[in-house]
């Protein structure tokens, strides 16, 4: 219904200027509005994929180092 689409755009809306450093666009398309917010979940989730696997190498070479110098 017209009220509930209103209801979405408003919290859409409500998310994108609480968050508009992160979130540039604000358009009155709703399906554009929801890609933009996707595109930016989709872009955040990579870089914490990317700084996890970061974190694990780091670990890793840790862990290595660490074995290394008791074998000594």
């Amino acid at each position: 219904t017209n009220s509930t689409q209103t209801g979405i755009n408003f919290k859409i809306q409500q998310i994108i200027l609480k968050y508009s450093i992160l979130i540039s666009t604000l358009n009155e398309n709703l399906c554009e509005n929801f890609d933009q917010i996707i595109l930016f979940i989709k872009n955040f989730q990579n870089r914490i994929k990317e700084m996890q696997s970061s974190f694990d190498t780091y670990s890793n070479q840790i862990k290595n180092e660490h074995l290394t110098k008791m074998e000594e």
